[in-house]
This record gives structure tokens, sequence and C-alpha cells, in this order.
């Protein structure tokens, strides 16, 4: 049987949604503790999963030469986890939640590639990105495969299914 366009994409979402519902949820964030770093001015902060080296600059983001953040992270044991969700309440806890920030691939020829570390750029506010406004969408409610949160972290909008997702 052939299906049309619109068929074939209401398949995947009902694949999506039936692979989410099977995936683990998220464990419970840990809030990262500041350490003392006297090693060029950076701070440390840490919980169980994850080391955060933070360089502060009052000025000099390349877009509009107001303040930025540095932000490095590797997981404590040392092995490859990207996260980003877990990455998402880094960047909120050490720089806020209305600051934006992003993961830089660089050229090959500026490669920096040493460890299992990564790296975040912080700002204000960045020319570019989606505008929607908060969207959120649990495993019932997703189009691609999605991952529960922790109970205790769970948004409130997918606890009690408000959403301005488009497929809700």
């Amino acid at each position: 049987m052939i299906m049309s366009p619109r068929e074939r994409i209401q398949a995947n979402i009902a694949e999506a949604r039936k692979v989410s519902a099977a995936l683990p949820k998220s464990y419970k964030w840990v809030p990262l503790k500041l350490l003392s770093d006297p090693l060029q001015g950076a701070e440390v902060w840490q919980n169980p999963w994850y080391e955060v080296r933070v360089l502060r600059h009052t000025e000099g983001w390349i877009l509009d030469g107001g303040p930025w953040l540095r932000i490095g992270i590797c997981s404590a044991d040392g092995k490859p986890r990207h996260d980003w969700r877990v990455f998402q309440c880094i960047k909120n806890q050490v720089a806020g939640p209305e600051w934006w920030a992003l993961e830089l691939y660089p050229a090959e020829s500026h490669l920096i590639d040493p460890s299992n570390y990564y790296v975040l750029y912080a700002a204000m506010t960045l020319p570019f990105g989606e505008r929607l406004g908060r969207v959120l969408a649990g495993p019932a409610n997703t189009l691609a495969p999605q991952r529960g949160w922790h109970p205790d972290d769970e948004p409130r909008e997918v606890r009690e299914n408000i959403t301005n997702w488009p497929n809700k």
C-alpha cells in the first residue's frame, strides 16, 4: 500500500511516540556546586556526573562587544557524554536561563580534540536561532523520539499537557 505524504508523516510521528515511550527517562538533575580554582581565574563547578570550567568575560563578545562566557564541560569519569538537556541545565545554572549558548564545530584546520571536552559559548543575545517561545514536548506528543523527564524535574507544561507544540 502506498501512503500519501501526510499518512507517511503521521506514521513516522506514531513510531517516534512509540520509541519515546520505551526510552528510559532522564536521571534527576543534581545542581552543580561551585569549587575554588586559582587557575586563570576560571570557576570550576561539579556535580556527580560533570565538571564544568567557566571563564567569564565582561566584554568582547564577537557579535555585540558585550559580556560572554566560555563553558567547558566534561564528564567526571572522562567518558564521552553529550546530553542536550543536561547541557541546557548547565548553561542555565552558570550563565542564566535567559542567556543563549552555542556549541561550535570548527574547520578541520582549527580542530582541537584532545579529550572528551565540550565547549559552549554563552552570551545574552544571539542574532540566530529559533524564536518560537518556550516549546516543550513529552514522549506522548513529540515528532521525533524524546525521552521523558525524571518526575522531580518534569516541566509543569509537560506534566499538565500545556504546550504550543503544533502536533499535540
